[in-house]
C-alpha cells in the first residue's frame, strides 16, 4: 500500500489546490505559449482537473501493467520515478492556476526548467531498468535481447542526462527559444538513441554469428 501513498496524495491535493483556487481564477487560462506570448486559452474548469486527470490516467496504467503483466522487474524504480514525474506534474499544475490567478510567472523559464529536470530524473534509472513493459528505449530488436536492451538503454540514458541539463542551461540564457530547444533537443536524442541501438543489436548479432 505504501506505493500508492504518493500518486493517491499529489492526485488529492491537486483536485482541492484546483478547486479552492476556482472562485478567483479568470474564466480562461493559458496553457500553451509561443514565444512567449499565450496561443492557447481553456476554460478555468477544464484547466483545474486536466493535470490531475493525466496523473490518475498514468498512474492507472502503471498499476494496471504491474497486476496484469507482471513483467516489471525493476518495480522500485519504476514507481520512483513515476513519483517523481507525478511531484513535477503538480508543479506545472501549480504553475497553471497561478497564470489564471493572475500571478506573474516567466513560463518559458519554468517550463524549461520543469522539462529539463523530468529528462534529467528519467535519464538515471533507464540506465539501470531490465527489459520491461513499460519503461526505457522499447524497439522490438533491444526487448528480444537483454544484452541489447542493456547497452542500448546505458547510452540512452547517458544522452538523455547531458539533454536534460542543456534544457535547464538553454531555458535560462534563452528563455524566448525554449519551446524550439525543447522540441529539437528531445528529438534529437530519441533519434540519435534509435541509430545507435540498432548498429549496437548488428554489432551484437554479427559477433554471435
Amino acid at each position: 500500500m505504501k506505493k500508492f501513498f504518493v500518486p493517491i496524495a499529489v492526485i488529492l491535493v491537486s483536485i482541492v489546490t484546483g478547486i479552492m483556487a476556482y472562485p478567483n481564477m479568470t474564466s480562461e487560462v493559458p496553457i500553451h505559449w509561443n514565444s512567449g506570448e499565450a496561443d492557447l486559452f481553456v476554460s478555468k474548469g477544464l484547466a483545474i482537473f486536466v493535470l490531475p486527470i493525466l496523473m490518475l490516467v498514468s498512474a492507472l496504467t502503471i498499476w494496471l501493467t504491474d497486476k496484469y503483466q507482471g513483467n516489471i522487474d525493476n518495480k522500485k524504480n519504476i514507481y520512483k520515478t513515476h513519483n517523481f514525474s507525478l511531484v513535477i506534474l503538480f508543479f506545472i499544475h501549480l504553475m497553471i492556476l497561478s497564470f489564471g490567478l493572475n500571478v506573474n510567472v516567466d513560463s518559458n523559464l519554468y517550463v524549461g526548467i520543469i522539462v529539463g529536470i523530468i529528462t534529467v530524473a528519467l535519464a538515471n534509472p533507464m540506465q539501470k531498468t531490465r527489459p520491461n513493459a513499460v519503461y526505457g528505449l522499447r524497439l522490438p530488436w533491444t526487448l528480444n535481447d537483454e544484452n541489447v536492451w542493456r547497452k542500448s538503454n546505458r547510452f540512452s540514458g547517458e544522452l538523455l542526462f547531458f539533454v536534460g541539463l542543456l534544457i535547464i542551461g538553454m531555458s535560462i540564457v534563452y528563455p524566448e527559444f525554449t519551446t524550439n530547444v525543447i522540441l529539437l533537443l528531445l528529438v534529437g536524442a530519441l533519434v540519435i538513441s534509435v541509430i545507435v541501438s540498432f548498429g549496437i543489436y548488428k554489432k551484437v548479432n554479427n559477433s554471435k554469428a
